[in-house]
């Protein structure tokens, strides 16, 4: 069992350090004696869940394009944040417009509110400019945009984690 999670951990950090991944997939969530005696399920036939359950549950949230961390170089003035917003693509369609309440913490202090419009890629992503003054080096921005909107009233949420780095090593 404890094997299992090891190859889990394993599997997932290999599959994050190369750029040709795009998605993965755990193909038998729940082991089953009557498909398979290979039990290489997260969840045992028993309906419990297995250590390598909570290692991909672990693994996987930290390579989850919705709730995404990303650096940013000090000195920048109100960075764009590109974030997912399929559930909103799917119902609206390229191009539509849409809003946010977008918050902005440094710990537990407000650093900036604001009500953006974008409009929805042909990726599916939306762009945001966060309500920060100057990224600062070191510093982590929370940023939390909720009820991001369309114009029938499907709302979604997300948030991000900005880290200010000094402008040789930011990326996007």
């Amino acid at each position: 069992m404890q094997e299992q999670a090891a190859y889990v951990r394993q599997s997932l950090q290999i599959a994050a350090a190369d750029p040709r991944v795009e998605m993965f997939i755990w193909f038998v969530l729940r082991d089953d004696p009557t498909y398979s005696t290979w039990d290489s399920g997260l969840i045992g036939d028993d309906g419990q869940s297995k250590p390598a359950f909570a290692a991909f549950a672990d693994a996987a949230a930290s390579l989850d394009a919705r709730y995404p961390v990303v650096s940013v170089a000090a000195g920048t003035s109100h960075p764009v944040l590109r974030i997912p917003v399929w559930e909103l693509a799917i119902r609206d369609g390229v191009g539509a417009r849409i809003g946010s309440i977008v918050s902005v913490f440094d710990g537990r202090r407000l650093v900036g509110r604001s009500t953006p419009a974008s409009t929805i890629a042909v990726d599916g992503y939306a762009s945001f400019p966060l309500p920060i003054r100057r990224v600062k080096a070191g510093k982590r921005y929370y940023v939390y945009l909720r009820g991001i909107n369309d114009i029938h009233g499907n709302r979604i949420g997300r948030r991000a984690i900005v880290i200010g780095t000094s402008a040789s090593v930011a990326s996007d």
